[in-house]
């Protein structure tokens, strides 16, 4: 017992100092994050500020005991279906919140994600290869590569990368077992669940790497129990996924996770041939030159990252060479060249240029619920994890084969350069500050809804309007239904309502000034460079009749010539504002930040039309109230009371 306490205690002093290694880490690579948990988030806005939202709304939603998979709050009137990635994230953050501020709470939990993600694959490895040394680089590898330091910047679902490599170390080591343990299938269906549960694309990777798995081990190890034993767990992680499943499938069925829609947005979120070899964009010191030379193949951009580092990809290379007689070196071998593969995507491109030679991914982005995983690159997590391993094997088999003094000098210099490669200072952070006014304001329970400026709503593959992100941080304060949002996948419906009445005629107004700089969203960018690649004519004129087809390249070209008339038929129809305000439930009108040209523009619509009073401002945020017990503007109609039954 004492022998047994004393080891009990020894792991747990280990575990800790493993913890620790790995938590000073996450605060040097993230500063100044750390000196401002209060105040900040991670990343420059967007995409921050969204994921805060779902992270802070499955909070509300389990407080108020409705389903976190829709939200009534944001594309106002009709509310949204929501993919509440990463929902172990969320949860955690609802019980941690009763005990610290929402924002302080959050940014605790997301440096966590850095280690629990590599303590998660140190365990990994040291259960493989039985070597601490090589585990502890493993874990920095994949919990502080380039992959997740520029996912940390916005895209919070596809960082908590946790749940991966102890969703793996559960399952091999179930399928070893001598015998079938009840605990350890358990154990692996629910580490499965919560790595689904932290994003769809996750739930696809997983599917198929377990399905490879399941032939790896019938038709090359030929063990049809272990295969056996792996079906148990999925069968187990089924029911465990379950409601999350329903929501997925009814939500499919209804046009929410709708696919791309064409395979060039799956080509254009995929890694380059060399993009392996592109450095990091985030590095203090050649991250701009990276940007510079290496744009084409990757650097810089969030989707196309998959630099592991020049040292871990040798090392990496020595392992899979050691380890290639090994019965699991063999299998992480096999997977590693696989998940790279697959984040090729639908074809090969090489140094930038497109090569139109099909490659696995297209399977993938032309089938049925697969295609919903819209960006291959995002494969590269498994990727990243793969060679983790590996070097871990190749470290193992430095330290057998060297003196003990010279193997510490290598390995040293093995992490110092790593380190330098890796290293991400200043990293990107967004001023997560709201305005203390918007915490006090009025409440008019017939008209509780807020008319937020600019006003715009997008998803992951289009949009209408300019949408601003700080609409989405300033709610987790008011907590009031706004019109704007952005959601991982909306409906038809969600963005028609933006292209008639009151709020049509805003994103007009918005758009007379705002599109003349830049496109409306990404949606609009993306079909601008369809029409610049179907102008060139020749190959790639043909190249994109064959991957979207004639009509819909047509429509594309169309939408350009139409899409100005449209806005200013909308402009130049005349509106009952103040009856469609009433009818929306509009109460009040935020301006996010009154120097933006978009929001300017329609706010001096909106003021045209509405009347309106000042509540307040605070800095550049400016509320208004819509009074409507003042006349019409336009003078068609008498004013409606604010007593009066919506229409």
């Amino acid at each position: 017992m004492v022998s047994g306490g004393f080891r009990l205690k020894s792991n747990l002093l280990r575990e800790g100092a493993v913890w620790l290694g790995y938590g000073t880490l996450a605060m040097l690579f993230t500063w100044p994050l750390v000196t401002g948990l209060d105040q900040q988030l991670s990343g420059r806005g967007g995409d921050a500020y969204a994921i805060y939202w779902v992270v802070w709304w499955t909070g509300q939603a389990l407080r108020m005991g409705v389903s976190p998979f829709s939200s009534p709050l944001i594309y106002h009137p009709l509310g949204t279906d929501l993919s509440p990635e990463p929902f172990p994230f969320g949860l955690a953050h609802y019980l941690l919140s009763q005990l610290f501020p929402a924002l302080s709470a959050f940014n605790v939990l997301y440096l966590l994600q850095f280690p629990f993600a590599a303590w998660g694959a140190y365990r990994l490895a040291l259960h493989l290869w039985g070597n601490r040394s090589g585990a502890l680089l493993a874990g920095l590898i994949y919990g502080f590569g380039p992959y997740m330091m520029i996912r940390g910047t916005g895209h919070l679902s596809l960082m908590t990368n946790g749940f991966f490599p102890l969703a793996l170390l559960t399952i091999f080591r179930a399928i070893v077992a001598e015998r079938v343990i009840p605990r350890q299938m358990v154990a692996a269906g629910l580490m499965l669940t919560l790595a689904c549960l932290t994003s769809t694309y996750h739930a696809i990777f997983l599917f198929l790497y377990c399905l490879a798995l399941t032939f790896y081990l019938l038709r090359v190890e030929r063990s049809p129990g272990g295969a056996g034993r792996l079906l148990g767990i999925g069968a187990v992680t089924s029911i465990m996924l379950i409601p999350w499943g329903l929501k997925f499938l009814s939500a499919t069925a209804t046009g929410y996770y709708r696919a791309t829609g064409m395979l060039g947005q799956a080509w254009l979120g995929s890694v380059d041939l060399l993009g392996i070899l592109a450095p990091p964009a985030l590095h203090p010191i050649y991250g701009e030159g990276a940007r510079r030379w290496f744009g084409i193949i990757g650097s810089g951009g969030i989707e196309r990252t998959a630099y592991t580092g020049v040292i871990v990809l040798c090392l990496a290379i020595l392992g899979a060479r050691c380890l290639r007689s090994d019965r699991w070196g063999r299998w992480v071998l096999l997977s590693t060249i696989g998940a790279w593969v697959m984040s090729l995507g639908p074809f090969l491109q090489v140094v930038g240029r497109m090569t139109y030679i099909p490659l696995p991914g297209f399977v993938m982005a032309v089938t049925p619920v697969l295609q919903h995983a819209r960006a291959p690159g995002r494969w590269t997590i498994l990727t990243i994890l793969g060679i983790a391993l590996l070097a871990a094997g190749g470290v193992k088999w430095l330290q057998e084969r060297t003196r003990p003094g010279r193997c510490r000098l290598y390995l040293a210099a093995i992490v110092l350069l790593t380190l330098f490669e890796y290293w991400p200072s200043p990293y990107p952070v967004a001023d997560a500050t709201v305005p203390g006014l918007l915490s006090r304001l009025p409440i008019d329970e017939r008209h509780p809804a807020l008319l937020d400026l600019p006003l715009g709503r997008i998803d992951g593959l289009t949009g209408r309007g300019r949408f601003e992100a700080r609409h989405m941080l300033f709610q987790t304060v008011h907590r009031r239904p706004i019109l704007s949002g952005y959601v991982s996948r909306a409906r038809p419906e969600h963005f028609a309502q933006l292209e008639a009445g009151l709020p049509g005629a805003i994103v007009a107004a918005q758009s007379a000034v705002a599109l003349q700089e830049r496109p409306r969203n990404r949606g609009e960018g993306l079909k601008g460079q369809v029409r610049r690649w179907a102008g060139e004519g020749g190959m790639v004129a043909k190249a994109l009749r064959f991957l979207i087809g004639e009509a819909k390249l047509q429509d594309i070209l169309d939408s350009d010539k139409s899409s100005l008339t449209a806005r200013d038929t909308l402009m130049l129809e005349p509106v009952n504002a103040l009856i469609e305000a009433d009818r929306l439930g509009l109460g009040l009108v935020i301006v996010a930040d009154t120097t933006d040209p978009a929001a300017a523009a329609g706010l001096g619509f909106v003021r045209s039309v509405l009347p309106l009073r000042e509540i307040g401002s605070e800095g550049l945020t400016l509320v208004l109230g819509i009074d409507y017990y003042r006349g019409n503007p336009l003078g068609e109609t008498p004013s409606v009371p604010a007593q009066s039954g919506r229409h």
